[in-house]
């Protein structure tokens, strides 16, 4: 079971364009909702669990392809 900590950094990609890799890092977490910082912004997304049990989250929203960033 993967999660997100605090104080570590996630990269994720563009399903459009893989080669665009952005990166958060989480200042705070609670049991349903992270706090991060995304190109020097603080924002907030709930956190999602797959059927794996692995932790994670829509950091610029939920759209059609939308990028998804996953605690590894």
């Amino acid at each position: 079971m993967a999660a997100f900590r605090i104080n570590k950094s996630y990269k994720y990609s563009f399903i459009g364009d893989r080669s665009i890799v952005c990166e958060i890092t989480v200042t705070k977490k609670t049991a349903t909702m992270i706090t991060f910082i995304n190109n020097g912004k603080t924002k907030r997304a709930k956190i999602n669990v797959n059927s794996e049990g692995n932790e994670f989250i829509y950091p610029d929203g939920k759209y059609s392809m939308c990028p998804i960033c996953k605690a590894k």
